[in-house]
C-alpha cells in the first residue's frame, strides 16, 4: 500500500515552473540593483527591467496547474520561452 500525499508530476512541474519564473525575477532585480549602482544609470534600462518584473509577476499569479502546455515549455530548456 502506497501513501498518497496528493502530489503528482503535474503539480510538481507547476511548482518547478513557478520556481523558474522566480529565478528570472531575481535576475531582473539584480540587473536593476547593478544598474542603479552605476555612476550614470540608464533610466530606460531600469524601466525595461521593471516592466519585465511586472510581466513575470502577472505570469506567476495567473499560471495554473492545468496550464500543462505552458508549463511544459518552461521546463524544456530547448523550448523555454525567452520572455520568461
Amino acid at each position: 500500500m502506497s501513501l498518497d500525499v496528493g502530489l503528482n508530476s503535474d503539480s510538481i512541474n507547476y511548482e518547478v515552473a513557478l520556481d523558474i519564473a522566480g529565478e528570472r525575477r531575481q535576475f531582473f532585480m539584480e540587473a536593476i540593483r547593478l544598474e542603479n549602482a552605476q555612476d550614470l544609470p540608464s533610466p530606460l534600462f531600469v524601466e525595461y527591467c521593471e516592466a519585465r518584473l511586472r510581466l513575470i509577476e502577472h505570469f506567476q499569479d495567473d499560471l495554473r496547474p492545468t496550464d500543462l502546455r505552458t508549463i511544459e515549455r518552461i521546463l524544456d530548456k530547448h523550448t523555454r520561452i525567452n520572455w520568461l
